[in-house]
């Protein structure tokens, strides 16, 4: 019974001992497939973060390349573009390869849709320019130089017989004669004792002198040789050592040094005038404020490659036009600010955080705006193409802007606004509707443009400045942009190519007085050479405020440089002398 149920038994056991196989086979199969599977899905994980990775690159690499381009292209319109900063339709349109770029009524972005047709701009001529004739004054000298002797007798056609003189016909040429040199030979009386003697020697004379000394005391020129020295230099922008050389091939041999020391001088004694000028710049309802870098070699406790600044104010309203050039080795919140100590006006500048600062500072005596030339500048640099398309309707909408100042100014010329806060009233009105919509745009586009890139910096600009920005259009004075400050820091800057740094800082304060004078003169219609002549002569003489006002360009009286200049013309040679005059320097 036992036997037959060990024999039962087995199948049994094998059956179960070979699921048991079949199962642990499985079990390995299932850890097998799992491990396989974990292995796959680690993969994928991997693969997936590998691209993750690769797409980051990617990203990384076209944000690198397209801030590359717009530099490029950006780097390209500064070199190869156009410097003037003014722009019409037709430029936008090359610019931009739009066939439609203008604003379609005040506010409105042009749109051109795909079934719209192409706009062609008909062909414009340009007048002629009508050119300004030359006028001299009456008593302007007159060579006459006769051609009767030279010219053929014309022979009458009717009866073959010589015609006869009847009359002349007058062309007037100008001459110029370079630098016609005169000797200006002062006399001053000298007084000896009563009974005195030629024989008892020199000791008992004495010289008089004019009471008040000469601003160039004992130099061997006259005022008027001076005055060509420094407006060759700064209104003509030629160096003195090109002077120098001039000068040697005429015979005078004036050293570039001496003439240095000349404006030096100059300098210090004038120096009433410059801050009488920086006065009236206060005055004025507008101040127009920029700065140019300068360099000077020897300046106390500074390495020479230190970069210094000439600041230039331009006051305009309220009285004559009148500019101030300062130099100092900062352009810092401190120096602006001991600028514009004590103005209650208009400042306008740039967005050099400075005059921000400079004004609060101050305690907001002063209201700041700002420049949207400055502004428009970040956007016309990203030029033609893709790039250049994002900005063009911030520079269409500035475009308008100043449209709107050149028909309103025009119309003010000619007497149709009633009042000066008519005018503004007027223009607030039509500007107001732009701006609006060009502040809701720039803060539209910043959050969608690429990070870093040039047309976020000029969104940003635009955004960071809009306060200042939107301002001018309340102020009489003002206008959109800080050009009437940039117009005359072009002088200092186009000598500054030829003279390329100041040694001292004495000599580039001297600097800034001289272009100060010389650029109000042009300012005031009033010849430099002879206002400045004017000044050397009559600045010994003035003692109180009064007496440097008469010195103003736009008060000063130039008779006595006339009077002078009938005299020169008249001066004749000595007779009789036949030695050369060697000429030195006196006390006089």
């Amino acid at each position: 019974m036992k036997g037959s149920q060990d024999t039962a038994k087995k199948p049994v056991d094998k059956q179960k001992e070979k699921l048991e196989q079949e199962l642990f086979r499985l079990r390995l199969e299932r850890d097998a497939y799992r491990e396989g599977f974990e292995k796959e899905r680690q993969g994928r994980i991997d693969a997936e973060k590998q691209r993750s990775i690769l797409e980051q690159q990617l990203i990384d690499i076209n944000t690198r390349l397209q801030l590359a381009l717009e530099q490029l292209q950006k780097n390209r319109n500064s070199r190869f573009g156009r410097s003037s900063e003014t722009t019409d339709s037709l430029q936008l349109q090359w610019l931009f390869d739009e066939a439609e770029v203008t604003v379609a009524g005040e506010g409105q972005e042009a749109v051109q849709e795909e079934d719209e047709a192409t706009v062609v701009q008909a062909h414009t001529r340009k007048k002629h320019k009508k050119h300004d004739l030359t006028v001299l004054p009456a008593s302007t000298s007159v060579l006459e130089v006769d051609h009767t002797d030279e010219c053929p007798i014309p022979i009458d056609p009717n009866t073959g017989e010589a015609m006869v003189l009847v009359d002349k016909r007058a062309e007037d040429k100008v001459g110029f004669l370079p630098a016609t040199t005169y000797i200006e030979r002062h006399l001053f009386p000298v007084y000896a004792p009563l009974g005195y003697d030629g024989d008892e020697g020199e000791s008992l004379r004495s010289v008089s002198y004019p009471s008040g000394s000469r601003v160039l005391k004992g130099v061997m020129v006259t005022n008027s040789l001076a005055s060509e020295v420094m407006v060759q230099k700064f209104c003509d922008h030629l160096p003195l050592y090109r002077q120098q050389d001039i000068f040697a091939r005429r015979g005078l041999q004036i050293s570039r040094q001496s003439m240095a020391q000349w404006i030096i001088d100059s300098a210090k004694r004038l120096q009433p005038l410059k801050d009488l000028i920086h006065k009236e710049v206060l005055q004025r309802r507008l101040v127009n404020m920029d700065e140019s870098p300068l360099k000077v070699l020897h300046e106390p406790q500074r390495e020479a490659d230190h970069q210094s600044y000439m600041m230039v104010q331009v006051g305009s309203g309220g009285g004559p036009p009148v500019v101030d050039y300062t130099y100092d080795q900062h352009h810092n919140a401190n120096v602006l600010g001991s600028l514009i100590e004590g103005f209650t006006g208009v400042l306008q500048t740039d967005g050099l955080v400075g005059y921000s600062v400079a004004v609060q500072d101050g305690g907001e005596v002063c209201t700041h705006i700002g420049c949207f030339s400055h502004a428009r500048r970040g956007f016309t640099a990203l030029g033609k193409g893709a790039i250049g398309k994002e900005s063009l309707s911030f520079i269409q909408r500035i475009g308008k802007l100043y449209s709107i100042e050149k028909s309103m100014r025009s119309r003010w010329d000619d007497g149709e606004f009633a009042n000066e806060q008519a005018f503004v009233d007027e223009r607030v009105q039509r500007t107001q509707p732009i701006l609006q919509q060009m502040h809701d745009l720039a803060q539209k586009k910043v959050t969608q443009v690429l990070q870093g890139s040039e047309l976020q910096k000029a969104l940003n600009y635009l955004l960071n400045q809009w306060p200042r920005l939107s301002g001018y259009p309340h102020h009489f004075d003002a206008t959109p942009d800080n050009n009437s400050a940039e117009r005359f820091t072009r002088p200092f800057a186009i000598g500054k190519r030829q003279w390329l740094f100041a040694n001292t800082a004495s000599g580039a304060g001297a600097s800034a007085m001289m272009y100060t004078l010389l650029e109000n003169a042009k300012l005031s219609s009033v010849n430099p050479h002879d206002y400045l002549w004017a000044v050397l002569d009559r600045a010994p003489l003035c003692q109180k405020e009064e007496d440097w006002q008469a010195l103003l360009p736009w008060n000063i009286d130039l008779g006595g440089v006339q009077e002078k200049k009938a005299s020169i013309v008249a001066a004749r040679p000595l007779e009789g002398r036949t030695k050369e005059y060697t000429i030195r320097g006196g006390r006089y």
